[in-house]
């Protein structure tokens, strides 16, 4: 229920880290879900100066838009769906890149994207991929996403086939500019 933090790449195996997430302290173990806790963290994403993370259980996103420079350093913003636990977001993924965010959210059958790195707790999703719009849950382009990652110009998503049997990849040029955007490029492994 942690996540180490070194300031620089380690050099050396068994390197220290240099802080903790979620934790008082390198020895803590706990979950909860006060903002200074972690319980189930899933995916980590970060660009200069700027942490996201995945905190699963707790059903939401912490963002970090300040350098960590402490133990168990409270996040600037928790990102939730209108006030509560983005609902499945157990499995999914997060990427931060480019003052942009983009939340994986599989059970619900979609992606929801920040055009501008949240700054507030009560910040929603601009778009949404895979819904025609934030409150539908069925009749879904993207079945159950697993990942997305943002590299500051194209937008990837990994999801399962419509059977769930395969894996798909879905790839969007540039970030896209309306609700349920078809991708550019549709992989099927």
């Amino acid at each position: 229920h942690r996540i180490l933090v070194w300031n620089s790449i380690p050099t050396s195996n068994q390197q220290i880290a240099d802080y903790v997430l979620g934790q008082a302290n390198f020895t803590g173990q706990s979950s909860g879900s006060a903002t200074t806790n972690l319980y189930n963290p899933a995916r980590v994403s970060c660009t200069t100066g700027k942490v996201a993370v995945l905190d699963a259980a707790n059903g939401r996103v912490l963002i970090w838009n300040t350098p960590i420079t402490a133990n168990a350093q409270v996040p600037n913003v928790v990102v939730t769906q209108t006030g509560t636990a983005i609902a499945g977001i157990y499995q999914g993924g997060v990427s931060i890149a480019n003052a942009k965010l983009a939340i994986a959210d599989p059970w619900n059958n979609r992606v929801l994207l920040h055009n501008a790195i949240p700054t507030s707790n009560t910040t929603t999703a601009d778009l949404v991929l895979g819904q025609t719009d934030f409150t539908a849950t069925s009749g879904t382009t993207i079945t159950r996403p697993q990942s997305a990652y943002y590299d500051g110009t194209k937008l990837w998503v990994t999801a399962l086939n419509a059977a769930g049997t395969s894996s798909v990849l879905y790839q969007w040029n540039s970030w896209p500019t309306s609700n349920n955007a078809s991708p550019d490029l549709t992989i099927t492994g």
